[in-house]
Formats: C-alpha cells, sequence, structure tokens
C-alpha cells in the first residue's frame, strides 16, 4: 500500500484468494495443497495484472493448470515421503 490507497493488486488477491484456494481444493482434495497451488497462481498473475481484462479468469485458469501439474519432486538425496520417517 502507498499512503491510504490500496495496491490494486493486493485488493484483488483479499477478494479472490478464499475463492481460488476452494477451487484448487475441489481439484485436487487436499486443503493445505490447494492453499500453495492458489499462492503460485496469485504469483503468475502479480506480473501480468495490469494488462489483464478479467484477472479473476486468468486466476482461475491458472489455478486449473497448476492442479493439473505433477507434485514437486523432492529435494536430492531425499526420497517421497522420507520427511514422515525419523532419520536412522
Amino acid at each position: 500500500t502507498v499512503g491510504s490507497q490500496i495496491d490494486p493488486v493486493e485488493a484483488f488477491y483479499r477478494q479472490r484468494f478464499a475463492d481460488a484456494v476452494r477451487l484448487a481444493h475441489l481439484l485436487t482434495g487436499d486443503p493445505s495443497i490447494a492453499e500453495d497451488l492458489a499462492q503460485d497462481a496469485f504469483e503468475r498473475v502479480r506480473p501480468r495484472f495490469d494488462g489483464l481484462s478479467s484477472p479473476w479468469a486468468y486466476l482461475r485458469a491458472a489455478v486449473v493448470n497448476a492442479c493439473r501439474l505433477p507434485p514437486p519432486l523432492p529435494p536430492p538425496g531425499r526420497r517421497p515421503g522420507s520427511q514422515d520417517r525419523p532419520p536412522r
């Protein structure tokens, strides 16, 4: 925010974040993953925001596309699910 003006991207985020999370949750079935994907989608919207005629439509598409991607690989040297096991 600058002075008393609210940044348009921040206002959009406040208005639509819950909707983006809800959409991602419907598509993934996992609320914590949904929140991460919604946040990632907002990061993709931010640099294009001023040029978008319909930011909500772009955000929805970004959320749907993020939900289609495979989950990220674990860091090198760590097997999937190994964070749940105590170290040996």
